[in-house]
């Protein structure tokens, strides 16, 4: 007569063992979400900053003042308006 115990608690083994194999893929599937999404926000920011920066500076080469971003941001708010 097969081991039909050692059969069952071979199929157990295997189905935990799967699981945790899932968990592991789940785990490093929204890790490298999460590093790309930091990675957008990073490049998002430098591209902010970088407008901002050749704003300035044609405002100076045109002689006119530049409004900076908080200024920008409080008339908006003042405003009621909502920046995006």
């Amino acid at each position: 007569m097969p081991d039909m115990w050692g059969k069952i608690c071979r199929q157990v083994e295997s189905k935990k063992a799967a699981e945790q194999a899932s968990a592991a893929d789940l785990a490093n599937a929204t890790l490298s979400a999460r590093a790309q999404l930091e990675g957008g926000q990073a490049q998002l920011i430098n591209a902010r900053v970088a407008r901002a920066q050749y704003e300035h500076a044609i405002a100076m080469l045109v002689g006119k003042p530049h409004l900076s971003n908080w200024m920008l941001l409080s008339l908006h708010s003042s405003a009621g308006m909502r920046m995006e």
